[in-house]
């Protein structure tokens, strides 16, 4: 019977497993009464709330997972660096103009949003997979190296290098927090930057042969596509 029982929670939900348990509990009478009992899930993260869309009473109907498309990076008149991220729902195609287009007042609004000014530099758009170049303080640590997964020795800033790094996402947009993946290796361990406070940001590529060089000239598109 125990093992009956144990067999028939592995295929329930955490929550009907937990009162199929309790029903066992009190036919066997092993227990003290249950006067309550709660179900926790994680933290609400990224979501949509698109509870419009439904007729629900006093309850919220969100989309949880939320990919983003890419991420505007910009300098800041006080020497910070902020993104702005924008998201597959806030892309839309226009089909008289035959391109995709992010709503420009929705883009400012989320601009200011971020404390960017208008006068504020944009830097360069970032997709999936693209590479990032980031140049830190004399003295902090690299995002990775030989250390970070196998015991290696442990790489400084010297206040003039730059770390190429893969792009990932957004990760925190009020703590300018982003997440990458070394170029060249695997990487179990997430590596979450803060860029914020970098020396200096920049977009790479590489050319038909390997050889890495820096992307320049980079215009912010609303339209495109």
């Amino acid at each position: 019977m125990a093992f009956k029982s144990r067999l028939k929670c592995l295929f329930l939900k955490p929550i009907f497993c937990i009162l199929f348990a309790t029903f066992l509990h009190f036919a066997r009478n092993t227990t003290p009464e249950i006067i309550s009992m709660k179900y926790e899930s994680e933290k609400l993260g990224n979501h949509l709330d698109i509870s419009s869309n439904y007729q629900t009473n006093n309850k919220k109907v969100i989309l949880k997972q939320i990919k983003p498309y890419r991420t505007d990076f910009y300098q800041c008149e006080d020497g910070k660096f902020r993104f702005v991220t924008v998201r597959y729902t806030n892309v839309s195609y226009h089909k008289a103009k035959g391109m995709y287009v992010i709503d420009e007042q929705w883009y400012k609004q989320e601009k200011i949003n971020k404390k960017i000014k208008e006068t504020d530099k944009f830097l360069f758009s970032m997709h999936r997979d693209e590479l990032i170049g980031i140049k830190k303080k004399e003295g902090n640590s690299y995002i990775y190296d030989l250390s970070t997964e196998k015991g290696g020795d442990k790489y400084y800033y010297d206040g003039n290098s730059v770390e190429v790094l893969k792009f990932t996402a957004s990760n925190n947009e009020t703590t300018g927090t982003i997440e990458v993946k070394p170029i060249y290796t695997y990487c179990k361990k997430q590596l979450m930057p803060t860029v914020a406070s970098s020396l200096e940001i920049k977009k790479y590529a590489t050319d038909v042969l390997g050889n890495l060089y820096e992307v320049k000239d980079n215009k912010l598109k609303l339209e495109f596509k």
